[in-house]
């Protein structure tokens, strides 16, 4: 992420978190977004912990139809 992004006090009543998790979901977009792929796009937590979302990205060419 980008230091620009930030301010002094975003560690107040967890703006940094709401930050990323906002950040996150525009990369998530932009990868929804992009043409000729196909992916399954999930969010999920970093070692379980809920503070630290990361994005998993799945390719649907592989995956088996039921």
């Amino acid at each position: 992420m980008l230091q620009s992004i930030f301010q002094d006090k975003d560690y107040l009543n967890y703006r940094y978190f709401y930050k990323r998790a906002y950040y996150m979901a525009c990369i998530a977009a932009g990868i929804k977004d992009a043409s000729g792929h196909s992916f399954v796009l999930t969010f999920d937590h970093l070692n379980g912990n809920h503070l630290q979302p990361i994005i998993v990205v799945r390719s649907t060419s592989g995956m088996l139809a039921h």
